[in-house]
């Protein structure tokens, strides 16, 4: 009896194992499960929160435990048109999680793939009509503000949202994967925003002309109100150096020679204002202005008891 305690020991524990495995059932943090009596799931048995929940053996119960984790579904590459009628090529990604499985099971047959594939044909067909309610420059743009990216997103989401909501699954997320042209709209398109940089860089040209031209008129009649200003003063001051040139006239014409021999002077001081050596002849200008104007003219004194001799007419004076 003794040898056979530890066999008996360990049947009793297997058996006690086994029990709870057919009469207890674990839900993790990451699951979410329904319990079936007799084949038929009760909205009451749905269990969300982990823990140990007991359960009748199978055949009476049975439990259905659903990966609540988000799942990620692309959908198929697809042609579609704007709201003014541009082709464009969209492909999209959506994150999803079963959130009730209640209803996922009755709705869905409880089946993964049945659930994507059904999701699919929803994310496509409300992603074209989103995408027709845009136009194309809201899709392909220079300009980030014009871009509705987030927007398309965000609405599509939401259609899709409401679509599946009798199915016991929540839309996490919706991007937009891939985002082409077509082959044949490719080069219209380029063509279209190689025009638009053509115009856009020619009005830059005609905007700066114009501002040039600005520029050069104002300079040119901030020029001519200087050279304005400068022609009065000008005129100002050859009204008063005629002024004063005619008074210095006035006093010259009452000593004739003796302006001209001043002049004659000046011209002298400027010819000879640095070291220069001049060799000219007692005959030839400006010399001859010391020999006859510079020189005076004495009479030398009377002899004693001469007789005093008057000059003739001419100045000649007579022979004695």
């Amino acid at each position: 009896m003794k040898r056979n305690l530890p066999s008996i020991v360990t049947g009793i524990a297997l058996v006690v194992i086994l029990g709870l495995y057919m009469t207890t059932y674990q839900v993790r943090f990451t699951e979410v499960a329904v319990l079936k009596t007799f084949g038929e799931a009760q909205p009451d048995a749905v269990k969300k929160d982990p823990g140990l929940y007991p359960k009748w053996p199978w055949p009476i119960q049975e439990v259905k435990v659903y990966d609540k984790r988000t799942r990620i579904l692309e959908t198929h590459t697809e042609q579609t048109a704007t709201h003014d009628k541009k082709p464009v090529i969209l492909a999209s990604f959506t994150g999803w999680h079963i959130d009730d499985p209640y209803v996922f099971l009755t709705s869905l047959g409880g089946r993964v793939e049945t659930a994507e594939r059904q999701l699919r044909d929803i994310i496509e067909t409300h992603q074209k009509e989103v995408i027709g309610d845009y136009e194309f420059s809201q899709l392909v743009s220079k300009d980030s503000d014009r871009l509705k990216f987030d927007e398309i997103e965000t609405a599509i989401g939401q259609r899709v949202g409401k679509a599946v909501q009798d199915y016991g699954i929540v839309i996490d997320t919706v991007g937009i994967k891939r985002l082409a042209l077509p082959q044949d709209v490719t080069e219209s398109v380029f063509e279209s925003m190689r025009a638009e940089r053509r115009a856009l860089a020619q009005r830059y040209e005609s905007e700066g002309r114009s501002e040039s031209d600005d520029i050069v008129a104002r300079a040119q009649s901030d020029a001519d109100i200087i050279m304005a200003f400068a022609e009065a003063r000008a005129q100002e001051y050859r009204a008063e150096g005629n002024a004063r040139a005619a008074e210095y006239y006035e006093v010259l014409q009452q000593e004739p020679k003796l302006s001209l021999f001043l002049d004659r002077l000046n011209k002298l001081k400027e010819t000879l204002r640095d070291r220069t050596t001049v060799v000219l002849s007692w005959d030839q200008y400006p010399f001859t202005e010391f020999k006859h104007e510079g020189r005076l003219d004495v009479e030398p004194p009377a002899e004693p008891d001469a007789a005093v001799i008057s000059p003739l007419p001419g100045g000649q004076v007579p022979t004695p």
